[in-house]
């Protein structure tokens, strides 16, 4: 599930990039657009077919507000690491 934010948190070319790498490793995935995102709203949207959620508008959301959620929360970022396209994780990606 990608998370994509509205507005000024609307990343384009970070959501082009992540949706090209899962495609290019046969994962499927579902983009969501939101303004704002609470625990509440993350489990109204969440599936069983769900494995991860990858948040590309703000970093400090999966960093800072969702360690505590029942399944991986993450960034662009660690999407590419996960996938070894980035052997550190620094950001910007």
């Amino acid at each position: 599930l990608i998370i994509v934010g509205s507005a000024g948190q609307y990343r384009y070319t970070i959501i082009k990039e992540v949706t090209g790498i899962l495609k290019k490793n046969n994962r499927n995935f579902h983009i969501v657009r939101t303004t704002y995102l609470t625990h509440d709203i993350l489990r109204n949207i969440d599936g069983s077919d769900i494995e991860a959620i990858i948040i590309t508008s703000c970093p400090r959301l999966a960093i800072e507000d969702f360690t505590k959620y029942d399944k991986p929360v993450l960034t662009p970022g660690e999407v590419m690491y996960m996938f070894g396209l980035r052997e550190d994780y620094t950001y910007p990606w």
